[in-house]
């Protein structure tokens, strides 16, 4: 939210996810600035209670995102594989 205030105050720009921008895009307070082929390379976690025990389908869930990735990644930005 801080860095949306700051961007519509003229401050500077900033990068956040779109979906997050529905209102300030409606009242013309921010412009989208696209970049092509810029993907912002981000750590993400799966992480769950400690002491509850997943179900069959969310290690099913966990199981498919840990092994299809790096596919996913190289499919759709070959360009930059030797990141991987």
């Amino acid at each position: 939210e801080a860095i949306k205030q700051a961007v519509a105050a003229g401050l500077g720009l900033g990068i956040v996810s779109l979906h997050t921008l529905q209102q300030e895009l409606a009242l013309k307070q921010v412009k989208v600035l696209h970049i092509e082929k810029m993907p912002i390379m981000r750590i993400w976690y799966i992480v769950h209670h400690q002491q509850k025990q997943l179900s069959p389908a969310m290690i099913r869930f966990k199981e498919f995102v840990i092994q299809n990735t790096q596919r996913i990644w190289r499919d759709k930005y070959p360009q930059l594989e030797h990141l991987l």
